[in-house]
C-alpha cells in the first residue's frame, strides 16, 4: 500500500477564495427557505391549490434533509467538489421549473428537486473546508459562513416583498440562475482536493430506507396537530414506519460493504454524545423561533414588518458570539468550552422566555432572545467542528452530514412540538376564558392567530383570545429550556478535544487540481 499523500496546505488567500465561493452556494439554500415564505400568499392567489399549499414547505424540507447525508456519504467515496457543483445545477434547475410552474402541483415537484441541490448546498461546504483547513483554523472559517443564515434572514424577507410587489413572485425562483452561477464559477476557479476511490460501491437499499424512516418522522411531526390529531391512525402509523424502517436500516447498515452510515460512526461515544447534544439544541432553539413571531404579533400586536425587524437581535447575537468564538477556539485550540458555556447562556435565554406574558414589551422579548442567540452562536457551530476532528478522515463527509441531519430534524420536530403545545393550550384557554356562545362566534381566522381578525374583535373578547394565547405560548416555551438543559447535559460527557494544526486529509489518492486561475 502505498504512502498517504500529503496535501499541500492553500494560502490563506486561497482559503477565503474558497470560503467565499462556498457561502454563495450556502446562501442560496438558506435565502430561498425565507424568500418563498414571504410570497406564498401571492403564489397561492396566483396558481390556486391552497389545499396542497403547505407541501410548498414540506416537499423541499423533506428533499433537503434526507439529500444531505447521501451527499456526505458519496463525497467521501467521490470527492465533493463534483458533487458540490452537482448541487447548484440541480438547484437551480428546480428553481427554474418552479418559476415557469403553471399550477401548484409543478410547484411542489419543483420545490422538492430544489430540495435535492439544497441538501448538498447545506452539507458539502462545511465538509469541503474542513478538507483544506486544520481543525484549529476550521473554527474560524465554520463561524464565518454562518453569515448566510444572518444575510438572508434580513434580506430574504425584503427580497421576497420587492419581487412580489413590484415584479412577480416567479423572480424570488429566476434569481437563483445568476447566483447559481456565480456559485458555480467560483467552484470552477478554484483549487480544491479531489478523493478518489478505487472502487465505488452505493448503497442502494440503505439509501432507500433512509429516505423512507426520515420522510416518515418528517411527516408524522409537521402533520401531527395540524392535519391530524397526534393519537390518529395515521400519525401512528407514520411513527410505526419510521420504526421499523429505522430498525431495518440499523440491521442493513452493519452488514453491507459500503454502508450510507458507517456504524463506525455511530460506534464512536463522543461523536453520539454530539448527535444527541446538537438535535436537543435544535429543538429548543426552532420551537422558540416557530413561536416568537406569534408572541410578537398576536400578544404585543407587532405589525408583520415590525416582527421581522425585532427577530433580528437573536439573528445579530448569533452572528456576533459565532464569529468571536471562532476566532478564539482558532487562536487556542480549545474548543469544548464554547458549546458548554453557549448552550448555558442559551439555556438562559430560553428560562427567560417562560417568563413572558401578556404585559411582556417588545423589547423585553428581543432582549430575550438576543441572550438566546448568542449563546447558539457560540455553541452550534462548534459543535460542527468538535465532530469534524473526532471521527477517522475517511468518513468527514459522512460525518458532517449526519450533524447537519439531525439538526434539520431537530429543527422539524421543534416547530412540530411548539407549535403542537401552543395549538392544544389555547383550546383549553379559550374554553376558560370565554362562554361558548362567544367562542362560537370567533371567526376561524382569530383562532388561527390571524392579528388583524383578532384587532376587528370587540375588546372584551380582543382581550380575552390575547391572553389565552399568551397563556398556551408561556406553556409552549416551557418546552425549550428543559430540551436545551438536556442538550446541555449530553454535551458535558463529551471529553476534551483539543483542535490540531494538521490537515486531515489520509487518502493515498487525494490530489490537487490546479486551474488557469492560479488558485
Amino acid at each position: 500500500m502505498s504512502t498517504p499523500a500529503v496535501p499541500k496546505q492553500l494560502s490563506p488567500a486561497q482559503i477565503w477564495f474558497v470560503v467565499a465561493g462556498l457561502m454563495v452556494g450556502g446562501f442560496l439554500s438558506t435565502l430561498d427557505v425565507l424568500v418563498v415564505i414571504t410570497a406564498l400568499p401571492t403564489i397561492v392567489g396566483d396558481l390556486g391549490g391552497r389545499a396542497e399549499l403547505s407541501w410548498v414547505l414540506t416537499a423541499y424540507l423533506l428533499a433537503s434533509t434526507v439529500a444531505g447525508p447521501l451527499f456526505g456519504r458519496l463525497s467521501d467515496l467521490i470527492g465533493r467538489r463534483r458533487l458540490y457543483e452537482l448541487s447548484i445545477l440541480i438547484f437551480v434547475f428546480g428553481s427554474v421549473l418552479g418559476g415557469i410552474s403553471q399550477n401548484i402541483d409543478e410547484l411542489i415537484v419543483a420545490r422538492a428537486i430544489q430540495g435535492i441541490g439544497a441538501g448538498g448546498l447545506m452539507t458539502l461546504p462545511f465538509a469541503i473546508v474542513a478538507d483544506i483547513t486544520t481543525p484549529r483554523e476550521r473554527a474560524r472559517y465554520t463561524s464565518i459562513m454562518v453569515m448566510n443564515f444572518t444575510v438572508a434572514s434580513v434580506l430574504g424577507p425584503l427580497i421576497g416583498g420587492l419581487f412580489v410587489d413590484h415584479l412577480s413572485w416567479r423572480w424570488i425562483f429566476f434569481i437563483n440562475i445568476p447566483l447559481g452561477a456565480l456559485a458555480l464559477l467560483a467552484s470552477l476557479r478554484t483549487r480544491l482536493p479531489v478523493q478518489r476511490a478505487q472502487k465505488v460501491v452505493i448503497d442502494y437499499l440503505g439509501t432507500l430506507l433512509m429516505v423512507g424512516a426520515t420522510s416518515a418522522l418528517l411527516l408524522a411531526f409537521t402533520w401531527g396537530g395540524s392535519e391530524h390529531a397526534w393519537d390518529s391512525s395515521t400519525i401512528l402509523g407514520l411513527f410505526g414506519g419510521a420504526a421499523v424502517l429505522v430498525t431495518a436500516l440499523i440491521f442493513w447498515e452493519r452488514h453491507t460493504d459500503e454502508p450510507l452510515l458507517p456504524p463506525r460512526l455511530f460506534g464512536n461515544a463522543r461523536f453520539n454524545l454530539l448527535v444527541g447534544s446538537t438535535l436537543l439544541a435544535a429543538i429548543a432553539m426552532y420551537s422558540g423561533w416557530a413561536l416568537m413571531p406569534i408572541f410578537l404579533q398576536v400578544v404585543t400586536g407587532a405589525s408583520a414588518t415590525n416582527s421581522g425587524v425585532l427577530v433580528l437581535p437573536f439573528v445579530a447575537g448569533n452572528t456576533i458570539a459565532s464569529l468571536v468564538t471562532g476566532r478564539i477556539v482558532a487562536r487556542t485550540g480549545r474548543a469544548k468550552w464554547a458549546p458548554v458555556v453557549g448552550q448555558l447562556i442559551a439555556a438562559g435565554g430560553f428560562f427567560l422566555y417562560t417568563t413572558m406574558d401578556a404585559e411582556t414589551t417588545r423589547f423585553t422579548a428581543s432582549l430575550f432572545m438576543a441572550i438566546a442567540g448568542f449563546g447558539l452562536g457560540m455553541a452550534l457551530q462548534i459543535v460542527m467542528v468538535i465532530g469534524q476532528s473526532i471521527v477517522d478522515p475517511g468518513d468527514l463527509g459522512a460525518g458532517t452530514a449526519m450533524i447537519a441531519f439531525f439538526r434539520n430534524l431537530g429543527s422539524s420536530f421543534g416547530a412540530a412540538i411548539g407549535l403542537g403545545t401552543l395549538n392544544s393550550q389555547l383550546s383549553h384557554n379559550l374554553d376558560q376564558r370565554l362562554a361558548p356562545a362567544q367562542l362560537a362566534r370567533l371567526p376561524a381566522e382569530a383562532l388561527q392567530g390571524s392579528p388583524a381578525a383578532i384587532r376587528e374583535l370587540a375588546p372584551g373578547v380582543r382581550h380575552a383570545v390575547v391572553a389565552a394565547f399568551a397563556d398556551a405560548l408561556h406553556s409552549a416555551f416551557l418546552v425549550t429550556f428543559p430540551t436545551a438543559l438536556a442538550g446541555l447535559a449530553l454535551f458535558l460527557f463529551v471529553r476534551h478535544v483539543r483542535l490540531g494544526d494538521r490537515l486531515v486529509i489520509e487518502d493515498p489518492e487525494v490530489i490537487a487540481e490546479s486551474h488557469a486561475s492560479g488558485l
